[in-house]
């Protein structure tokens, strides 16, 4: 019996010094006062882009190191509106959406840019309901724009805060949700990109994170939208 006090003990230690390190990292999380946007209600081409902190910037110096950011960069011409927050999840990308709908003419956008699914992994959304909620988002989004690129999220557990055997916990949930955006993507005729990898990441080789560990900083970015620009200007040039 002692000797199991001890180890529920060191174990209890152990949970706490984690969370605590965890926390530390996250409260120092590099976030742009301003999610980028460019209002052009006049421009040819309007882009809607919806997501979570990757969408947002966080981990970015400055807003137009961003996805949209450098997507505006390279189609000077757009309107684009950003509907990215932190810590969203697929569930409530699909209440943007609909809320969107109600006020705005359908299509209103040339191209839906949804990119989220990294809270879904960290914060442990049942698996299970990932294929039918992405169904629910793309029909919104195909409502929503002529377009719709889906982005599936990279792998978490690669990121330097998460320690085993989180990471691998992470790692599995995020090969187990880009599977199931796959599939539905597949199902449903809707281009998808997907930033998850296996091991050779560009952004975890290079070390291109953020403060917090967990965000890419501005390379990191720079070398996810590299990844995505093909499909983005692919779909724009229809």
């Amino acid at each position: 019996m002692p000797i199991l006090w001890i180890l529920f003990f060191l174990l209890a230690s152990l949970g706490l010094v984690e969370t605590f390190r965890l926390w530390w990292f996250v409260s120092r999380e590099k976030r742009p006062l301003e999610k980028f946007e460019r209002l052009n209600p006049d421009a040819a081409v309007h882009i809607l882009f919806v997501g979570d902190s990757t969408g947002w910037g966080n981990g970015t110096s400055d807003p137009r190191y961003s996805v949209p950011g450098r997507i505006a960069a390279d189609f000077p011409a757009v309107h684009l509106e950003n509907e990215s927050r932190g810590g969203r999840r697929l569930r409530q990308i699909a209440s943007i959406l609909e809320n969107r709908l109600k006020s705005l003419p359908a299509p209103a956008f040339d191209l839906v840019v949804v990119m989220v699914g990294g809270a879904d992994v960290t914060y442990f959304t049942p698996l299970w309901t990932i294929p039918a909620t992405l169904r629910r988002v793309i029909a919104l989004a195909r409502r929503s724009g002529r377009e719709v690129l889906v982005v599936s999220p990279s792998n978490a557990g690669l990121a330097p805060l998460y320690a085993f055997p989180l990471s691998w916990i992470y790692t599995c949930r995020a090969r187990k949700i880009k599977r199931y955006y796959e599939a539905v993507c597949e199902e449903m005729r809707v281009p998808h990109t997907s930033l998850f990898v296996e091991a050779d990441d560009p952004v975890v080789l290079g070390g291109h994170f953020s403060r917090d560990k967990t965000h890419p900083n501005d390379e990191g970015y720079r070398l996810w939208y590299e990844h995505l620009k093909s499909d983005i200007r692919s779909l724009l040039s229809r």
